[in-house]
């Protein structure tokens, strides 16, 4: 709920184990609720609790979905302008967010490890949506890879960083060079006109998706490098599929754009 606080999610989680921090993420502007966000706990048997026990939790009465944060202390980057050079972007992550770990950086996004949870966390809240030349950049934690046997099945791919104005044709011309594409959707903005940024397309093989996302991961795209992972699926045991459940879109879409009218992603 975009109505939850701190407050209200160390009550709710306070049962499990104690909490060493928890955090709503909001808007930068205005500091309004994006509808999730992280509890850290100081064991690992009270994060198993949690797990185990809130599989049904609701807080201020809407239901919350409870999982693992992928990658704690690191965060992807996406939608870094071509003309942003990696001096000028370490320049920003400093002066933004303090001091870092680690950063590496890539033509169109970036990698960048932190020390801890809590300064990840601050990384994200300051810099999701800011805009860098022009391009407005696209903030989540970092996924990890290690689904290697899940993604042996998967046939849908989630491509981010697409042109505001890139269209299902070019998509699909892009993609079917590596195998039958079954469906593609580019998710549009409030407008019905600017693309989100991101689309999912599904191959009718996991093979041919798997060849795809090798060969166009990284791939320029109208001035747009594409960022291209397999979509992953909450519903243990389906297909995945974009179109056999919609709703499950919106586990692994940056925190910034899920729909609030859906159940409520992670806290």
């Amino acid at each position: 709920s975009k109505e939850a606080t701190e407050v209200d999610i160390k009550v709710a989680f306070s049962p499990c184990g104690t909490i060493h921090s928890d955090i709503v993420v909001r808007d930068q502007s205005s500091k309004e609720s994006k509808g999730y966000g992280f509890v850290h706990f100081v064991d690992q048997d009270s994060c198993k609790k949690a797990l185990s026990e809130y599989k049904d939790l609701e807080i201020k009465g809407r239901p919350v979905k409870v999982q693992i944060a992928d990658d704690k202390n690191k965060i992807f980057v996406g939608g870094v302008s071509n003309r942003v050079t990696e001096e000028r972007f370490r320049e920003l992550i400093f002066n933004t967010c303090g001091h870092y770990e680690s950063l590496d950086f890539k033509k169109g996004f970036a990698f960048v490890t932190f020390v801890n949870f809590k300064r990840a966390e601050r990384a994200i809240i300051r810099l999701n949506s800011h805009v860098l030349e022009g391009k407005r950049l696209q903030v989540e934690h970092a996924k990890r890879k290690d689904h290697r046997e899940e993604d042996d099945n998967n046939c849908t791919l989630f491509v981010k960083n697409i042109g505001d104005y890139t269209t299902q044709g070019q998509l699909e011309e892009l993609f079917t060079k590596y195998g039958a594409v079954d469906d593609t959707r580019i998710i549009k903005g409030e407008d019905g006109k600017k693309n989100k940024g991101y689309a999912f397309v599904e191959f009718k093989a996991p093979k041919d998706a798997r060849q795809a996302l090798k060969a166009l991961d990284g791939h320029d795209l109208e001035g747009n490098v594409l960022k291209i992972e397999f979509q992953k699926n909450v519903f243990q045991g389906e297909k995945h599929s974009v179109k056999s459940d919609r709703r499950r879109d919106y586990e692994y879409l940056a925190p910034r754009d899920r729909n609030p009218s859906l159940p409520n992603p992670t806290m």
